[in-house]
């Protein structure tokens, strides 16, 4: 089945290796204008959604391994992942309001796993009426691995060669090659690496 694309805007584009929308599942479909959808060579995926609003770019790298991602930009948003990524399946990520995410080359991201970079509702101080719970960018480095299930909150940064374990929830900064857990997730170990590979 082709990867379809709805087009129900005006100056979308879509930027594909010749092949990839004929061979892949999937759906992208813009909402609104201005829209730009890069995917990289080698990229593959089975069943990935893509939703944009307007002014939105995804850029995919070489070989990234896309799957049955689901991808809401509903704000000016980017989203860029860098080569030889693997969403393993079901991986979401939404920008409901107007920041970044930005995943390094190299990364290993499982099932369920989910980004959010807003929580799509205002909370408001009583006193002042201000609105106290700003949307904010998230950024996971190089070679990262996700575990199943984890959760990055809105301000994550994940530093290269780290580890998060599975069902965790992560806010705020995390070092290069550490393993964090837990919901909220702390630092397990430090100096650690990972490799695809059984040693």
């Amino acid at each position: 089945m082709p990867v379809r694309i709805d087009d129900r805007g005006a100056n979308n584009q879509v930027d594909a290796p010749s092949g990839f929308l004929e061979t892949y599942d999937g759906t992208i479909t813009f909402e609104g204008h201005h829209n730009h959808v890069v995917i990289g060579h080698g990229s593959h995926c089975n069943g990935m959604s893509i939703l944009c609003r307007s002014h939105g770019t995804i850029h995919v790298g070489d070989h990234v391994r896309l799957e049955t991602l689901h991808v809401y930009l509903l704000a000016a948003s980017k989203l860029i992942v860098g080569e030889h990524t693997a969403f393993v399946g079901d991986a979401s990520i939404a920008a409901h309001e107007a920041r970044d995410v930005t995943i390094g080359h190299n990364c290993l991201i499982a099932g369920g796993v989910s980004f959010t970079v807003s929580d799509m509702h205002s909370i408001v101080d009583v006193d002042t009426g201000e609105r106290v719970n700003p949307p904010r960018p998230i950024q996971v480095g190089h070679r990262v691995w996700l575990g199943t299930k984890s959760t990055l909150l809105k301000g994550t940064t994940i530093g290269d060669g780290s580890i998060v374990a599975a069902n965790s929830l992560v806010s705020g900064e995390v070092a290069a090659n550490v393993l964090v857990g837990g919901i909220p997730a702390k630092v397990l170990r430090n100096r650690v690496t990972w490799r695809n590979d059984l040693i």
